[in-house]
């Protein structure tokens, strides 16, 4: 039996501002960066999740995206931390 749990994230939301691209300087990799509010009901607070894209999604994110866009991803394997603040 394998001690590896596959974990996956799929959410909807709205993009708190225009998506920003970078490219890695020894690769070349696109690099998208954003942030996505996602309602948590009414009367409550956004959760917010700091995202990134890679490669062309990461090209297609920043041309056909801007921010308040409505945007569903989904992630194989995110990486989740919690911030309170």
């Amino acid at each position: 039996m394998s001690d590896y749990i596959q974990t996956s994230l799929t959410c909807s939301g709205h993009l708190g501002h225009d998506p920003s691209i970078k490219f890695l300087p020894a690769s070349g990799l696109a690099v998208a960066e954003f942030a996505l509010a996602i309602s948590t009901g009414k009367d409550k607070p956004s959760m917010w999740l700091n995202c990134k894209a890679f490669k062309e999604l990461a090209e297609s994110i920043t041309e056909n995206y801007k921010k308040s866009s409505k945007l569903d991803i989904l992630s194989a394997y995110p990486k989740i931390e919690e911030w309170v603040g």
